[in-house]
């Protein structure tokens, strides 16, 4: 049985450079609307930080991309922010964080519906 390395923080470890994809609905059938739920928990433990990006990017709308949470959104140090989306198929979730390393990003499918 492997040990889990409890030094690292879970999820995907956030930078300033352009917004990263977090997650994507999958697109091969069979097809689902899924309701994601993405904690970002700030593992800095020393400042507070910001996501300066958090969109949605609607996949039947060209990709337009829409704010769901405030532009720099305020994580205030050892603590979280949830925000909760469905997400049809071919969307997706990105975000980016104020400082290197700061913000870890949790992605969890909390449920899904076929289209």
């Amino acid at each position: 049985m492997a040990v889990q390395n409890l030094k690292s923080p879970p999820g995907f470890t956030l930078t300033t450079a352009a917004a990263q994809t977090l997650y994507t609905c999958p697109t091969v059938a069979p097809l689902y609307r899924e309701i994601v739920q993405v904690t970002f928990n700030n593992i800095d433990g020393v400042n507070d930080a910001a996501l300066p990006v958090c969109n949605w990017i609607d996949s039947s709308a060209a990709n337009a991309a829409t704010a769901i949470l405030p532009v720099n959104a305020r994580v205030v140090k050892l603590d979280s922010v949830m925000v909760t989306k469905t997400l049809d198929p071919g969307d997706s979730i990105v975000a980016n964080a104020s400082e290197n390393g700061d913000i870890a990003a949790v992605i969890e499918v909390i449920g899904r519906e076929a289209v």
